[in-house]
């Protein structure tokens, strides 16, 4: 593994971006039923954060979980009775907020955010007007992964994802907008763009996507998917997020982590309070207890993506601190997810539903 120097994510990341006390442990406002549902993508429900706080509290956790963020949000529409917290990414909070979605935040509830590094506070993403609606929780890049050991030419550009010698070990996200994403930054184009001439933008993305259908091997659905197919070596090649990159490496899999030479994104995921939630006081206690440094430090070692806790953040592993360190020429190619009209997004969505064959 190639030796890293530069900035750790918990001190770069904010460039690319008292408290009151809660009720005693166990204690929830009588009018609450003693449950929790949370609508999240799969890795941030680990059994040893909701056996915890089912322990502390009493409340049962129930986690469903979504692939995407443009999911979420369809999911959402057509119906969410019962669901108390989401968890989309940092490009999506305004949409959420204007759709009238979201319950404005209450910092007061969250003592422990009190911990995050001043950075991930208030920003202008999650703020309308004075009021907040999500809290920071993890971030991460999307980029490229290989096998060390099978491809020994170090990929440097999205383009290696066309590469004709890869043939059949391909992997690509089925996520629209990472799709979308990867491909615009390849051919010179930047996805912040597409509300302008919008078809003619996803027609040349389409047809860049559609070459790359008979080299790939999948488009995965999950991460967890992800991983196992490059375990077992099916994947050489493919996009990721580095998290579970990260958490391979530590592992020791023969797996390296890309950032592309045009650039990838950077995304912040969040927690958020749905403004009919049944359980609002269930679900600040949830945050809270999910932003603690403890919780924190072990959801950054289960899952390989950095937190906004800056405790946690700054007691690291010395082997896992290596592997999640990005040079200086590597952060200034970060690209934050864009907030998109809702129309481009659901354009972008069917332009990928085509080029699947769907």
């Amino acid at each position: 593994m190639r030796k890293k120097t530069g900035y750790s994510w918990h001190k770069i990341m904010p460039a690319v971006v008292t408290v009151m006390a809660l009720f005693s442990a166990g204690m929830v406002f009588a009018s609450e039923t003693r449950e929790l549902n949370i609508w999240t993508w799969g890795i941030y429900c680990p059994d040893f954060a909701t056996t915890s706080f089912e322990a502390k509290y009493g409340i049962k956790v129930n986690c469903t979980f979504y692939h995407g963020n443009e999911e979420l949000w369809a999911k959402l529409h057509a119906g969410h009775e019962g669901v108390d917290i989401v968890q989309p990414s940092n490009h999506m909070i305004h949409r959420f907020a204007k759709a009238g979605l979201l319950e404005p935040i209450d910092i007061n509830k969250i003592p422990n955010y009190a911990g995050l590094s001043e950075g991930f506070k208030k920003a202008d993403y999650n703020t309308i007007g004075n009021r907040q609606y999500s809290v920071p929780y993890t971030f991460g890049i999307m980029g490229l992964a290989y096998r060390t050991d099978i491809i020994k030419e170090p990929p440097t550009s999205w383009g290696d994802l066309w590469d004709e010698r890869y043939k059949g070990h391909v992997g690509f996200s089925r996520n629209p907008v990472d799709a979308c994403f990867a491909t615009a930054r390849y051919l010179g184009m930047d996805i912040a763009d597409l509300d302008t001439d919008t078809d003619t933008k996803l027609e040349t993305i389409k047809a860049k996507m559609r070459l790359l259908n008979p080299l790939l091997l999948k488009r995965f659905e999950s991460l967890e998917e992800m991983k196992n197919l490059i375990a077992t070596g099916d994947i050489w090649i493919t996009s990721a997020d580095d998290g579970m990159i990260h958490k391979m490496q530590l592992d020791g899999q023969p797996v390296e982590f890309v950032v592309p030479s045009e650039g990838c994104a950077a995304w912040i995921d969040q927690f958020a309070i749905l403004a009919d939630a049944p359980h609002k006081e269930a679900a600040y206690l949830w945050i809270n207890h999910m932003l603690s440094p403890e919780m924190a430090s072990r959801m950054i070692q289960k899952v390989g993506y950095m937190v906004v806790n800056r405790d946690a953040s700054e007691d690291l592993p010395a082997d896992l601190a290596e592997i999640m360190t990005y040079t200086d020429a590597e952060t200034r190619r970060l690209v934050p997810y864009p907030t998109l009209d809702p129309k481009t997004s659901e354009k972008m969505v069917k332009a990928y539903q085509d080029v699947r064959g769907e």
